[in-house]
This record gives C-alpha cells, structure tokens and sequence, in this order.
C-alpha cells in the first residue's frame, strides 16, 4: 500500500508555479538559443519539414538521408518532429518577407525555436509529475530546474534533434497514467496511449515506453487488465500509419530506413560507455544525476510501483541504447540518446537531495558541488559553440592513431571548456574573420578529403570571433540593428526574472499550505 497519497491536483499555486517554471525555463533558454539546427540529422529532419510545406511530400533533395524505393531520399527519422516543425517554417518564411535576412536562415530560426518551448514544457510538466508523485514543491520544483540546467537538456533546448520533444511525450503519458491510476478516469489512459503513439511516431525505440506506462497506471492498483486497451488501441492506429508510411518510401512495413545501423554492440561495452566513458558518459555530463539511486530507494518506499516503473524504463532504455551500434550518437554532447530518461532521473535526483535543516554540512556541500558542476558543464555547452570538438575529436584522433571514445585527451567537455575560456576571456580581442559562420551554415562539415589537422583548424576558424554562440550575435554580425537586438535581450530577462518571482512565491504558498516537508 502507498504511504503517501498522489497530489492529484496541485491546485491554483501549483498551476502558477508550473507557468512560473516554463516562463523562466524558456526565457532562459531562448537567451542562449542560437538559431541554427545542430548537426545533418537535425537538417535533414528540417529538409523534411520544409519539403511537407513546399510541395507536399516527404521525400527530400539531401543525398545524406536514406534513398528510398522510387529512388527519391527520406529522412530515417520518425515523422512527427517534422510534421510539428511545418507551421513554424511558414512562420519563417512570413517573417522573411518583413525582416533583411535571408530566407534560409529565418526558417530554419524559426524551427529552431520548437525545442527551446518543448524543453521547457517538459521542465513544467516535470513539476507537475513530482507533485502527484508525493514530492513537496520545494523538491518537485528541482526536480524541474535541474533537468532544466544541470543535465544536457539545456544544450539539446539549442538544436531541433527529435530526443526532447520523444521525452516530453513521454513524460506526459507517464504523467497521464499516474492520472488514471489516482481518478479510474478512462480518459486519462487513453491520453497516455496517444502520447506514447506519438513518441513512437517520433523515434520508434520509444516502444519501450509502452509497458512503463501500463505499470504505472495498472500496477497493483486492482483494476482489470482490458482497461490497457486504452494505451494500446492508439498504438496500434498510429503504428499502422506508420508501417504505411514506411513501406510507401522503403518497400517494407519494417524498414524505417536505418540502413547499416543496428542493435549490434555488446551490451556491457554501450553501458559502460554511456556512463562513464569521456567522449559521453553521464558521470561527465550530469554529475548530479549519480544521486538517482539513492532517490529511487526513497521513492520506493513511497510510491512503490511508479518507482518500480521508472525503473523498468530505465533498464529498457540503457539496454537498447547500450546495444546500438552508434552508442556514442556520433558528434553529440553528452550521452544524447539517454535523454528521454533523463526528467526521471532529475525527479529521483530531487528525491535524494538532503533537506538544509538536516545539517549534514559535508553532504550539503557535496551535493552544492555536484550542482555547480553540472550546472557549469551545460553553461560550456551554451554559451559558445561546439565547432571546436564536434569536428575536430574525431579527426585529430584519426590523425594521431588515437581512440576518441576513451581517451581523454579527446573528451569533448575537456575541449569546450578550454574553448568557453578562451572566447569568453575579455583581454581577447574581438574580431570576425570573413569566415565566420553564420546561421543554417554549420551543418557544411569540412570535407573529409582534407588533411584531418587542417579540416579540424578549418572548423575552428570558421566561428572565430563569437563571443556568445546566441541569436543576437549572429543577427548582429548579419547586419540586423543593435537596438531592437538589444530590447529583445532585456525584454528576455525581465520575463526570466519576473517567472521567477512567481515561481517562488507560487511554490511558497504551496509549502505553507502542507503539513510535511518531505519526498
């Protein structure tokens, strides 16, 4: 039996507090949002969206994407990220007409905006889930802001990679089936079972989120199996539009297209490089998240099959991302295709962390210095460009004969906070070179058939000279006026500062109106 009841509903200051999080959230995020898409995946998803608006259809004109059986190219990819992305292309191109710069990089601007709203969707979502899940406010609230801040989720908020949108689907079918399992309502169920459809319209390895969900709603609560119907009957809809839509461009209900790639690496090799490894593991990336076990022992004893649920996605997910044979997902930050576990992690995280009343000074302090540490690796990764080791890793280790997954010479964190210090140090003169990138132009990789210390070299050159990877410096580099750039920026920080003094007082006043103080 549950020791703690589910909030089920966090009332009028909870509502505030979850608008105050997403309004700091996004307000945060779009100030260090850089307009650009990050990486020929994220083009190719963006190439999608824009060929669904210019004429209609899904195949593309990029030779890096999958070709299909008409000979024509397809993106790999779950289509839902560019289906959602088509409103704001055409937002794009309206503001081209309006605005001196040029099309192509307003709409891609324009998609580049969808993930800085979804993560912080999900960050006030994620307060929302820690309240039903017994949580006080204070806990449920850094729970939000350190998935926010402290885990590459705040990176990830700058490029159109499909990894956030799959986790805020399905946070919020989890979300949806502790619903279900606190009201009975069927409704409930059912908007679990399309959030977790279109998860899986999204990237298909979020089937596995299926049975989390079914155990989160169902387990041990008494009620009959047939009511899983609900999670299953939009499942099966939108997995049979998508075996259509895969066979229309593959020949196969199967083929999504990832041709060559498969679940082939040793499990324990995978694991131990999404951990632990200095090209992406956790324990470099998101310090703060080590404290999750001690947090799921916490929970369990509370709300102990949403834990137990938690916990079967997570071996679910580390199984099958540890296999794939792209474990490391190429020129990523971080272990990128943990993502989606990442909200429930930072919710067992706040679980754990120690109460200030404790007094337990030592582990207050240790907690303090994973956060800052978390913290100041995300701020690495925002606050200038990742040009430095995203090309330039794997070809200096190709080069010297060296391995760039488990050395740390290459470590791309060791990498871009050397970089975060150079351009952000103000003895270094400013200056643009004729070679600075501007925006929809990163995805040009230097050509491999170069010489790999000069294609690396070329790579840095290229963003010489930014000192804040952010829209307002690149608009400003193109031309566009300093006033009205400047006015954005301060209206950006008055909107942060003033969610945050909601989100203070809401979680307050929901503090007050408890009798505990504890997870």
């Amino acid at each position: 039996m549950e020791t703690v009841k589910q909030r089920q509903d966090t009332g009028v200051a909870g509502r505030w507090a979850q608008r105050g999080l997403f309004g700091f959230c996004l307000a945060v995020f779009l100030l260090t949002y850089n307009t650009r898409l990050g990486s020929i995946d994220a083009v190719i998803l963006f190439d999608t969206a824009a060929a669904l608006y210019e004429r209609g259809t899904f195949a593309i004109e990029n030779p890096r994407a999958t070709r299909g059986v008409d000979g024509r190219y397809y993106s790999k990819y779950g289509p839902l990220q560019s289906l959602v992305a088509v409103p704001l292309y055409a937002a794009g191109k309206l503001a081209a007409r309006v605005l001196p710069v040029p099309e192509r990089h307003l709409t891609r601007a324009a998609v580049a905006l969808l993930n800085p709203v979804v993560t912080a969707w999900l960050a006030a979502l994620l307060f929302g889930v820690g309240c039903r899940l017994g949580l006080s406010p204070r806990r449920a609230a850094a729970a939000a802001l350190l998935y926010a801040f402290a885990t590459i989720a705040w990176y990830y908020s700058k490029t159109f990679f499909s990894e956030p949108l799959t986790a805020l689907l399905i946070v919020a079918g989890f979300a949806r089936a502790l619903s279900y399992r606190a009201t009975g309502a069927a409704r409930h169920l059912w908007v679990a079972g399309a959030c977790a459809a279109l998860a899986v319209a999204t990237r298909p390895v979020a089937l596995l989120a299926v049975p989390v969900l079914a155990l989160g709603a169902l387990g041990g609560s008494g009620r009959r199996p047939r009511a899983v119907a609900g999670l299953l009957v939009p499942l099966v809809v939108v997995g049979a539009l998508l075996a259509l839509y895969n066979y229309l461009r593959f020949g196969s209900p199967l083929d999504t297209g990832y041709h060559g790639e498969s679940f082939s690496t040793p499990p324990w090799v995978g694991l131990a490089g999404l951990l632990v490894s200095p090209r992406c593991g956790l324990l470099f990336y998101a310090p703060i998240l080590v404290l999750a076990p001690w947090g799921y022992r916490t929970l369990a004893r509370r709300q102990p099959h949403a834990a137990r649920a938690i916990a079967l996605l997570g071996v679910l997910w580390l199984l099958a991302m540890s296999a794939w044979s792209c474990w490391w997902a190429g020129g990523s930050w971080g272990p990128r295709l943990l993502l989606p576990l990442f909200p429930f992690l930072a919710i067992l995280t706040a679980a754990a962390l120690p109460s200030p009343r404790s007094r337990r000074w030592p582990l207050l302090a240790g907690v303090v210095v994973l956060v800052a540490a978390s913290v100041a690796v995300q701020g690495a990764s925002v606050l200038v460009t990742n040009a430095r080791w995203e090309y330039g890793v794997d070809l200096l280790a190709q080069a010297e004969g060296g391995n760039s997954l488990w050395s740390f010479r290459y470590m791309p964190l060791r990498w871009q906070a050397s970089y975060a210090r150079e351009v952000l140090d103000p003895a270094r003169p400013y200056r643009v070179t004729e070679a600075t990138l501007l925006p929809g132009e990163e995805e040009d990789a230097p050509p491999r058939a170069l010489d790999p210390l000069r294609a690396r070299e070329r790579s840095e050159n290229r963003l010489d000279g930014h000192v804040v990877d952010a829209w307002y410096a690149l608009f400003a580099l193109m031309g566009l006026p300093l006033v009205p750039l400047l006015a954005g920026v301060l209206l950006l920080l008055a909107v942060a500062g003033a969610s945050l003094v909601v989100l203070i007082s809401a979680v307050d006043r929901m503090a007050g109106e408890q009798l505990t103080d504890g997870p």
